[in-house]
């Protein structure tokens, strides 16, 4: 895994960010993806999985520490900044 300022993540990894499909365990409270309109934010312990690029995840699930399912993030997509197949 990689440790990062506000959490640790499972997967790849390229030019230092998480980088295609993986886990990201929070450790800090931090808005999971700035350009999601909704503004989610990931509380110590929940965790995100799903597809990353350049560091952020464009989609996926959010958990709680237990395992529910929160929402589900497109924000990547919604917002036009990326192109996730």
């Amino acid at each position: 895994g990689m440790t990062l300022s506000y959490g640790t993540y499972t997967g790849p990894v390229k030019n230092g960010y998480p980088n295609g499909k993986g886990k990201l365990v929070y450790t800090k409270s931090r808005q999971i993806n700035k350009y999601d309109s909704k503004g989610i934010v990931a509380q110590p312990g929940e965790y995100v999985e799903g597809l990353f690029v350049n560091g952020f995840l464009t989609v996926g699930k959010h958990y709680s520490a237990d395992g529910q399912l929160l929402n589900k993030i497109s924000a990547g997509v919604a917002e036009g900044v990326y192109e996730a197949k």
